[in-house]
Protein backbone atom coordinates (compact mmCIF):
# COMPACT_ATOMS: atom_id res chain seq x y z
CA UNK A 1 0.00 0.00 0.00
CA UNK A 2 2.87 2.32 0.85
CA UNK A 3 4.44 1.88 -2.61
CA UNK A 4 1.16 2.82 -4.33
CA UNK A 5 0.94 6.03 -2.33
CA UNK A 6 4.57 6.95 -3.06
CA UNK A 7 4.23 6.24 -6.78
CA UNK A 8 1.04 8.33 -6.91
CA UNK A 9 2.87 11.25 -5.33
CA UNK A 10 5.74 10.90 -7.82
CA UNK A 11 3.33 10.91 -10.75
CA UNK A 12 1.48 13.98 -9.40
CA UNK A 13 4.76 15.86 -8.85
CA UNK A 14 5.92 14.93 -12.37
CA UNK A 15 2.73 16.26 -13.95
CA UNK A 16 2.92 19.35 -11.75
CA UNK A 17 6.40 20.00 -13.11
CA UNK A 18 5.17 19.40 -16.64
CA UNK A 19 2.61 22.13 -16.26
CA UNK A 20 4.73 24.88 -14.74
CA UNK A 21 8.42 24.54 -15.69
CA UNK A 22 10.49 24.79 -18.88
CA UNK A 23 11.59 21.18 -18.31
CA UNK A 24 7.95 20.17 -18.32
CA UNK A 25 7.39 22.12 -21.53
CA UNK A 26 10.24 20.16 -23.11
CA UNK A 27 8.80 16.83 -21.93
CA UNK A 28 5.35 17.73 -23.31
CA UNK A 29 6.91 18.84 -26.60
CA UNK A 30 8.81 15.57 -26.95
CA UNK A 31 5.73 13.52 -26.06
CA UNK A 32 3.76 15.41 -28.69
CA UNK A 33 6.47 14.74 -31.29
CA UNK A 34 6.40 10.99 -30.73
CA UNK A 35 2.63 10.81 -30.97
CA UNK A 36 1.34 11.22 -27.41
CA UNK A 37 -0.94 14.22 -27.68
CA UNK A 38 -1.05 15.80 -24.27
CA UNK A 39 -1.72 19.39 -23.46
CA UNK A 40 -1.05 21.70 -20.58
CA UNK A 41 -4.49 21.55 -19.03
CA UNK A 42 -5.96 18.32 -17.65
CA UNK A 43 -3.87 16.22 -20.03
CA UNK A 44 -6.02 17.12 -23.01
CA UNK A 45 -5.04 18.92 -26.15
CA UNK A 46 -7.66 21.48 -27.02
CA UNK A 47 -8.22 21.67 -30.73
CA UNK A 48 -10.87 23.69 -32.46
CA UNK A 49 -11.70 23.05 -36.07
CA UNK A 50 -12.30 26.38 -37.75
CA UNK A 51 -14.69 26.39 -40.68
CA UNK A 52 -13.17 26.54 -44.11
CA UNK A 53 -14.02 29.69 -46.05
CA UNK A 54 -16.11 27.75 -48.59
CA UNK A 55 -18.25 26.34 -45.73
CA UNK A 56 -19.06 29.75 -44.30
CA UNK A 57 -22.43 31.30 -44.96
CA UNK A 58 -22.35 35.05 -45.52
CA UNK A 59 -24.93 37.79 -45.91
CA UNK A 60 -27.03 37.76 -49.13
CA UNK A 61 -26.42 34.05 -49.79
CA UNK A 62 -29.64 32.32 -50.87
CA UNK A 63 -30.79 28.87 -49.92
CA UNK A 64 -33.85 26.72 -49.36
CA UNK A 65 -35.59 25.76 -46.13
CA UNK A 66 -35.49 22.05 -45.27
CA UNK A 67 -37.95 22.38 -42.38
CA UNK A 68 -40.52 24.93 -41.27
CA UNK A 69 -38.75 27.81 -39.55
CA UNK A 70 -40.75 28.72 -36.41
CA UNK A 71 -38.48 30.72 -36.04
CA UNK A 72 -35.63 28.15 -35.85
CA UNK A 73 -35.09 25.29 -38.27
CA UNK A 74 -32.81 23.90 -40.95
CA UNK A 75 -31.92 25.26 -44.36
CA UNK A 76 -29.57 24.26 -47.14
CA UNK A 77 -26.90 26.55 -48.54
CA UNK A 78 -24.57 25.27 -51.27
CA UNK A 79 -25.55 21.68 -50.50
CA UNK A 80 -24.82 22.01 -46.76
CA UNK A 81 -27.50 21.63 -44.06
CA UNK A 82 -27.35 24.59 -41.67
CA UNK A 83 -29.16 25.66 -38.51
CA UNK A 84 -30.90 29.02 -39.08
CA UNK A 85 -33.22 31.52 -37.38
CA UNK A 86 -36.00 33.34 -39.22
CA UNK A 87 -36.48 37.09 -38.79
CA UNK A 88 -40.20 36.46 -39.30
CA UNK A 89 -42.56 34.37 -37.17
CA UNK A 90 -42.66 31.49 -39.58
CA UNK A 91 -41.29 30.46 -42.98
CA UNK A 92 -42.58 27.30 -44.62
CA UNK A 93 -40.61 24.27 -45.76
CA UNK A 94 -39.19 24.46 -49.29
CA UNK A 95 -39.18 28.26 -49.55
CA UNK A 96 -36.28 30.26 -50.92
CA UNK A 97 -34.56 32.31 -48.24
CA UNK A 98 -31.78 34.89 -48.01
CA UNK A 99 -29.22 35.39 -45.21
CA UNK A 100 -29.64 38.85 -43.68
CA UNK A 101 -27.27 38.64 -40.70
CA UNK A 102 -24.59 36.31 -39.33
CA UNK A 103 -23.85 36.76 -35.63
CA UNK A 104 -21.35 34.25 -34.26
CA UNK A 105 -22.85 30.84 -34.96
CA UNK A 106 -26.36 32.23 -35.51
CA UNK A 107 -27.57 32.75 -39.05
CA UNK A 108 -30.62 34.98 -39.51
CA UNK A 109 -32.69 34.59 -42.67
CA UNK A 110 -35.80 35.99 -44.33
CA UNK A 111 -37.96 35.02 -47.30
CA UNK A 112 -36.39 35.96 -50.57
CA UNK A 113 -38.74 38.39 -52.27
CA UNK A 114 -39.12 37.77 -55.96
CA UNK A 115 -39.02 41.03 -57.84
CA UNK A 116 -41.52 41.07 -60.67
CA UNK A 117 -41.39 43.53 -63.48
CA UNK A 118 -44.80 44.79 -64.42
CA UNK A 119 -45.51 45.02 -68.10
CA UNK A 120 -47.01 48.29 -69.17
CA UNK A 121 -50.66 47.95 -70.00
CA UNK A 122 -51.03 47.57 -73.73
CA UNK A 123 -53.22 50.20 -75.39
CA UNK A 124 -56.29 48.85 -77.06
Amino acid sequence: MDIILKSSVVVMVFFGLCLFTPLGELVLFLLDKIGFHVGKKYGLKATVALPKPKDCVSVDVTGKTLTDLRPAGFAEFNGKRTDVLANEKSIGKGETIRVVKVEGNRIYVERKVKHTVQQPASGE
